[in-house]
């Protein structure tokens, strides 16, 4: 059996009031300071998300709210009291879809109720197995609406180090902290822009961590300008083929040294870059080679929820520190703000050091014979 988690849609920017009277189970009107974007056949959450008595309930069909009252199609089920939210919804069901793989196909297994009640809502599946993948879409139970498919979900859920993990540890940080309502996308780009910012200061040591050997680059005859991988960020070996088999190191060469009288072989081959192309020399005369480009990249943006970052291990928490300095920012919490900045930074330095310390420096020259017994080391 298979126990899957499943978060809420996200109704922070949905229409909402708050109630100005008690209203008891049973009762078929809400008192609320006012009305404006509520209408009949809608979906409403009356109390907060979470809260034992949060529930879900519909407008009347044909009786429309006045300015303060709003009327419901049935009864309450329990009891609310004053100032608690009322919030239109968008969708109050589930649809589950289940594939024995991650690219599988996905069938629909499922349609539950949104638990509001509870942080999340939980689906039990009795038939799954321990390898099959989850996607979820919430529907509209009125008009059918249905989202849009989530990303694929593990049945044994997603490593601490995904995505939706990260996120979910941002939300639930920063919501015991404020009363302001995390958007789960704001808080996504957030991870995604702390995550760019660690790749770029790794890149920055020098040392090869983001690096792979690209596809080759096909040459064409008469053409010696050429596109760069999209994920390209600067050489670490050039190696050009004119002849398909035999290949050779390519030299760098300033763009501006460059004269119409300059020699350059197929065997001792230049290149220099232009804006995003490689420019290499000679320029081929036929369409039989090919330029072979290893280089330091930069990884894809975190997409899906089990989408983890190429950071070294235990360190994916400086994307929840960033994202909640800068979250905290926004909602003009500076202390808070400052804290998780300061420990994003020293934790950054630890990071880099650590890395560091995977490639021993190499010496770059030896002494003079004998030199070296004037301070014991034989290299500089």
């Amino acid at each position: 059996m298979n126990t899957i988690r499943i978060r809420h849609p996200d109704i922070s920017k949905n229409v909402d009031t708050y109630l100005t009277e008690q209203a008891n189970a049973g009762s078929t009107t809400l008192k609320v300071v006012n009305t404006k974007g509520f209408s009949t056949n809608q979906i409403l959450l009356v109390g907060k998300i979470g809260s034992e008595n949060a529930e879900v309930v519909k407008t009347h069909s044909s009786t429309p709210p006045t300015d303060t009252e709003i009327t419901l199609a049935s009864g309450l089920k329990f009891n609310h009291t004053t100032d608690e939210p009322v919030v239109v919804l968008d969708f109050d069901k589930i649809v589950i879809l289940r594939a024995s793989s991650k690219e599988g196909t996905y069938s629909e297994i499922a349609t539950i109720d949104i638990d509001y009640s509870e942080e999340y809502t939980v689906y039990k599946d009795i038939y799954g197995s321990s390898t099959d993948y989850y996607k979820i879409k919430f529907k509209n139970s009125i008009d059918g609406t249905l989202s849009t498919e989530s990303s694929p979900i593990p049945a044994t859920g997603l490593p601490s180090n995904a995505l939706g993990s990260l996120i979910e540890k941002v939300m639930r940080l920063f919501g015991s902290q404020s009363e302001k309502i995390l958007d789960r996308e704001e808080v996504k780009d957030d991870i995604n822009e702390g995550y760019k910012m660690l790749v770029n200061k790794i890149i920055d040591l020098g040392i090869d961590y983001y690096v792979k050997k690209g596809s080759k680059i096909s040459l064409s005859a008469n053409v010696n300008e050429y596109s760069l991988p999209d994920d390209f960020i600067r050489p670490v070996r050039v190696r050009i083929s004119y002849d398909g088999s035999n290949e050779y190191n390519a030299d760098p060469i300033d763009f501006a040294e460059i004269t119409p009288q300059t020699q350059f072989s197929q065997t001792s081959p230049y290149y220099c870059f232009r804006g995003n192309k490689i420019v290499i020399f000679p320029t081929p005369t036929s369409s039989t080679g090919y330029i072979q480009l290893y280089y330091a990249y930069m990884p894809p943006e975190l997409e899906d929820d089990d989408d983890t970052p190429e950071l070294p291990k235990g360190y994916e928490k400086l994307l929840v520190d960033w994202a909640l300095f800068r979250a905290f920012s926004k909602d003009n919490k500076m202390t808070k703000a400052k804290d998780y900045k300061e420990l994003f930074d020293i934790q950054s330095q630890v990071m880099l050091l650590e890395i560091k310390k995977r490639t021993p420096e190499k010496p770059k020259k030896a002494k003079m014979y004998g030199e070296h017994l004037d301070d014991g080391y034989p290299f500089d």
